[in-house]
């Protein structure tokens, strides 16, 4: 697959890292501990 990087010629950017990630982490930990505390499930086993 090919790609093209193109940077930004004029403007700048509005994503705003620090003030975006305290929110996504809030929600990414919270799947997390969810997942966790539910356990994992059993592996799937194979037939000899």
């Amino acid at each position: 697959m090919t790609t093209v990087w193109r940077d930004r010629v004029q403007g700048k950017s509005k994503f705003r890292l620090v003030r975006w990630l305290p929110r996504y982490l809030r929600w990414y930990w919270l799947a997390v501990r969810e997942g966790f505390a539910r356990g994992r499930p059993d592996p799937v086993r194979r037939a000899l």
